[in-house]
């Protein structure tokens, strides 16, 4: 298992283009990729998820990739 702590970095919320981004590059992966922020973890391989997030610019959150190509 990996963990990563990351920053969101786009001006305001992870805008939609940006989490669109993220989305496809999971999808990619057939490793399990989840997304935590404060007490919410999420399918980063949804894109519902990820913009139900709703993540300020600056404020970091934790990728955990678990699976075969992690």
């Amino acid at each position: 298992m990996i963990r990563e702590e990351i920053t969101v970095v786009p001006n305001g919320r992870l805008q939609s283009r940006a989490a669109a981004l993220l989305v496809q590059e999971a999808c990619k992966y057939t490793s399990r990729i989840l997304i935590e922020q404060g007490s919410k973890t999420i399918n980063a391989k949804s894109m519902m998820g990820v913009l139900s997030l709703g993540i300020p610019s600056q404020n970091t959150m934790l990728l955990i990739a678990e699976g075969a190509d992690e």
